[in-house]
């Protein structure tokens, strides 16, 4: 439901899950969504957020590999991007600070 910008019809969440009734992919699909939503509120970023990017190379097979385009803009590789909650901590005794991440 997440891999599409537009978002995800329940007509479609029928289709590809193979269901039968309507009502039945309805009722997942929004137990599934109500859900989400309540996990999203679990992990919620404070502080300091420090984002990057990166390029990771896909799994692909290898003849499919040779194939494809190298260098910038490759097709082997897909843009990964991470936000990280970094808190910078004090330690009392030391008075040195240190580094921690929270949610990823």
């Amino acid at each position: 439901m997440s891999a599409t910008k537009k978002g995800f019809s329940c007509l479609e969440f029928q289709r590809q899950l193979g269901l039968k009734r309507y009502e039945t992919g309805f009722n997942l699909m929004h137990n599934i969504r109500g859900v989400m939503g309540k996990r999203d509120d679990l992990y919620l970023t404070k502080g300091m957020v420090e984002y990057d990017e990166a390029y990771v190379e896909k799994a692909t097979r290898k003849e499919v590999q040779e194939r494809l385009k190298r260098g910038k803009g490759s097709q082997k590789q897909a843009i990964v991007a991470v936000a990280s909650e970094s808190t910078p901590l004090g330690d009392p005794n030391t008075g040195k600070r240190s580094r921690h991440c929270g949610f990823f």
